[in-house]
């Protein structure tokens, strides 16, 4: 079994190290660029898409929705 990178969260928090942000970071990228690449094959001549993205109510917390979930999901399975 691997090394524990991000304990006790399963998101990235204030207190995950610099390689959890990047191994999401490195995955956002692949499977965005993938999403995009599949709806582009999809769209009409001079379509459109609309994207809707979450985002923190504070510039200086980008993880806070993201705990707020984690958190959340770690009491449903400590339940």
């Amino acid at each position: 079994m691997g090394e524990v990178l991000n304990k006790g969260n399963i998101c990235i928090a204030k207190t995950s190290p610099h390689g959890v942000f990047k191994a999401y970071f490195n995955q956002f990228e692949r499977d965005f660029t993938l999403f995009l690449k599949s709806r582009s094959e999809e769209i009409v001549p001079r379509g459109g898409m609309v994207l809707t993205v979450m985002g923190s109510m504070r510039s200086d917390d980008p993880c806070f929705h993201w705990e707020l979930l984690g958190r959340a999901l770690n009491d449903m399975v400590l339940e």
